[in-house]
């Protein structure tokens, strides 16, 4: 999802060794940093499945796209409010 929203993966190294240190130890580079126009929510939701506690991450696929349907639903019914206005 990261490479989605920026174009690049979250984590660049050398070698296997280098990429598993930077994954484990370092955090990635916030979305909006790299593409300011990705929503706050998306945000949230990337930074959530990278975090580095399993406990902490977005525990399925289905959790996952329950996110991102719930908020193609709020985003939908926004840009028709917006629409009337």
């Amino acid at each position: 999802m990261y490479a989605l929203c920026t174009g690049h993966p979250a984590f660049r190294a050398e070698s296997v060794m280098g990429l598993l240190r930077q994954v484990a130890d370092f955090p990635h580079e916030p979305i909006t940093r790299q593409n300011p126009e990705i929503p706050g929510w998306l945000e949230e939701i990337v930074d959530t499945l990278l975090a580095k506690s399993p406990d902490n991450r977005i525990q399925s696929a289905a959790e996952l796209a329950s996110l991102l349907q719930r908020q193609a639903i709020q985003c939908a019914q926004e840009l028709r409010l917006a629409r009337r206005c």
